[in-house]
């Protein structure tokens, strides 16, 4: 008898779990949840070339000189600064047994529930952490731009001091300031993307029952299953760098 890894396969034991008394799918105690009102506030745009998004800065402009009479003056000009963002693939695969299920359908769409929240979650971890550096198929997350990594930067986005000392305290956070908006802050997602007729953000393909191979068997043992997809192609474009503020090293030991 094949065993199945808990958190890979969703089992008939899991299912009776999920059961009250009368058989019925019980409210569930979600103690692993994370808030995430961020979801509230977050504008989604539309890939411009493809799965990138492009936007142009002005870096420099004229600011002019004063002059005397017969003095001649340097020649000036404006620069702009081009910012491009890719998109990554976030996915996610469900399957379950045919048996498992046994007509019970509404135990699938609370499964798949499960991970359109799970990945929501991912989302906003990704925003926070992500590191290309250690992940090409990541994005780079706050934490992992210059403008709000280090006290050092210029550009005014990381203010300290707020009740813990970056040595002294052991338990330290951080409170953000977003403003969502065009020409601002907001998500991406690729150009054509189906979020663009207003799904929402964790898109779910129903690929219905179908027969599949039993992990470990190298291909040579199959069975019924019912089969989702879940995926979100997303990035992070910070067009001006002003519309997210850092307060570090707030203390956290007596929350």
């Amino acid at each position: 008898m094949a065993s199945l890894p808990l958190g890979t396969n969703l089992t008939l034991p899991e299912i009776q779990r999920r059961r009250d008394p009368r058989g019925n799918l019980a409210d569930r105690i979600d103690t692993i949840s994370q808030e995430n009102r961020i979801w509230e506030d977050i504008v989604l745009v539309p890939c411009n070339n493809g799965k990138f998004h492009e936007d142009r800065l002005i870096a420099t402009r004229p600011s002019g000189t004063e002059r005397a009479i017969n003095e001649g003056i340097t020649q000036e000009a404006s620069t702009t600064q081009t910012i491009t963002e890719p998109t990554c693939m976030l996915a996610a695969l469900s399957r379950v047994d045919e048996a498992v299920i046994k007509g019970n359908m509404a135990a699938r769409a609370d499964e798949d529930a499960e991970f359109v929240k799970g990945m929501m979650e991912t989302v906003v971890s990704r925003l926070f952490d992500g590191a290309r550096s250690t992940d090409l198929r990541r994005i780079n997350g706050i934490h992992n731009r210059t403008n709000y990594n280090s006290l050092t930067n210029t550009t005014k986005t990381v203010f300290d001091n707020a009740g813990g000392a970056a040595s002294g305290t052991a338990n330290k956070t951080s409170m953000y300031f977003f403003q969502w908006g065009l020409k601002k802050l907001y998500l991406i997602y690729p150009e054509g993307d189906e979020r663009a007729q207003g799904n929402g953000p964790i898109k779910v393909t129903d690929y219905g029952k179908s027969i599949i191979d039993q992990a470990g068997t190298s291909g040579a043992k199959h069975y019924p299953a019912w089969q989702s997809w879940f995926n979100f192609d997303f990035g992070l474009f910070i067009a001006d760098y002003r519309c997210i503020k850092r307060v570090v090293n707030i203390s956290t030991s007596n929350i």
